[in-house]
């Protein structure tokens, strides 16, 4: 079985190729494998497995956003890598890690959630009732006229 070495002084670079590595290639983090050192320098151990499983999240119930917040690596790079997979995208200005403590957060984001999905009025108005419904759930709004709820979406998609 190959693996992949990732090494990097800045923690924020060191995200970055590890969310890349994810994307485009087999190599996993294997929370029983892989070995992660963090201070003075950012190293961890990723093995090509295409079979790896991950926990796909499901779109509809779920917020747009979430943080991933750890007190340890393993856990950290595991669950960041299971949002990767789901199709999530980490915003790597939100990273955060204190090296006293332990504790490391990132946000990430859904770029498919149907709240971040940017809808003009033709397009709110050539859909169904039901998805129009469904798409003012998703952020927050209901109502039972079409063009008030078309209007309100609207506003909250500027927001």
């Amino acid at each position: 079985m190959s693996y992949k070495v990732l090494s990097e002084t800045n923690p924020v670079l060191f995200i970055q190729d590890f969310v890349e590595t994810i994307k485009t290639t087999n190599y996993r983090f294997d929370y029983e494998k892989s070995t992660v050192v963090t201070y003075p320098v950012c190293e961890a151990v990723l093995h090509d497995t295409p079979d790896y499983k991950t926990f796909v999240f499901d779109v509809e119930n779920v917020q747009a956003n979430a943080i991933i917040d750890s007190r340890g690596w393993h856990v950290f790079l595991s669950t960041l890598q299971d949002y990767v997979l789901s199709g999530w995208e980490p915003d790597i200005t939100a990273f955060n890690w204190d090296v006293i403590l332990g504790g490391i957060q990132i946000v990430v984001r859904n770029p498919s959630h149907p709240s971040l999905v940017k809808y003009t009025k033709e397009e709110m108005d050539n859909l169904e009732w039901e998805e129009l419904k469904r798409i003012g759930r998703c952020h927050n709004l209901s109502g039972r006229d079409r063009r008030l709820l078309t209007n309100n979406i609207l506003k909250a998609m500027e927001e």
